[in-house]
């Protein structure tokens, strides 16, 4: 995952490009005379010149998905740089102005399905590239965990974990007096079934004093209701040490 700027200094050019699924954020302004990016769009708002006007298209867009999309944001003039794709900016000289290439895809994802596999072969080889994936993300230079909720997404990956760790995984799960709303009854068999450090959060949380740290962050309107409950569980933990 990644999100890049690299200028060339010979030919006085800069390249901007995003990871393939969009992972990292990539946000830029221009008004054909200068560029600005970044990856918060707090920092393109950082300059006072930069216009503050929403998008209504935008504001259609959120309020139909849920999230505005690429290459939009909420603020008419300032895009996001799409997943798996490039851009160069360099200066025209005859215009004394700005010459923008792209973006331009670089990479597309294949849905056809491998037909060659029956479906015998494909379940071994669906586990193998689960751990290959988890393998390759518990490389860090700190502690690592996962969250747990007992559904099947973090179920598997906790599972990965556990077969290709030398100790016990550190586990977290977060439970709410809604019943309707709690988990932690199947976090718990997930939690015992590979044998995790299980950890337990209640959460009651002062909604109104959350969301405002919530929206700085984010940048951009995102109705995501699970971020009040990964948040506290993310403060809490951090605060112990986790």
């Amino acid at each position: 995952m990644f999100a890049l700027a690299l200028w060339d200094a010979r030919r006085g050019r800069m390249l901007l490009a995003r990871d393939r699924f969009g992972k990292k954020p990539l946000y830029y302004f221009t008004d054909g005379c200068r560029l600005l990016f970044a990856s918060e769009l707090k920092a393109i708002l950082a300059d006072p010149s930069i216009p503050r006007q929403i998008d209504p298209e935008a504001l259609s867009a959120y309020l139909s998905l849920g999230y505005v999309p690429c290459p939009a944001s909420i603020f008419k003039g300032i895009q996001k740089l799409p997943p798996a794709s490039w851009m160069t900016i360099e200066l025209d000289r005859a215009s004394h102005g700005l010459k923008i290439v792209g973006p331009r895809r670089y990479w597309t994802l294949r849905y056809q399905p491998d037909s060659r596999l029956t479906e015998t072969e494909c379940v071994p080889r669906i586990q193998e590239l689960i751990r290959d994936a988890v393998r390759i993300r518990l490389f860090s230079d700190v502690p690592l965990g996962a969250f747990l909720s007992g559904g099947l997404d973090s179920s598997t990956v906790v599972a990965a974990m556990a077969e290709v760790s030398e100790k016990p995984v550190e586990t977290f799960a977060v439970g709410f007096n809604e019943e309707s709303f709690d988990e932690l009854h199947f976090a718990a068999i997930a939690a015992k079934r590979f044998g995790t450090n299980h950890h337990v959060l209640h959460c009651a949380p002062n909604v109104l004093s959350i969301l405002p740290k919530l929206v700085h962050h984010y940048d951009e309107p995102f109705a995501d209701s699970s971020a009040i409950p990964t948040y506290c569980i993310s403060d809490v933990y951090k605060r112990q040490g986790y």
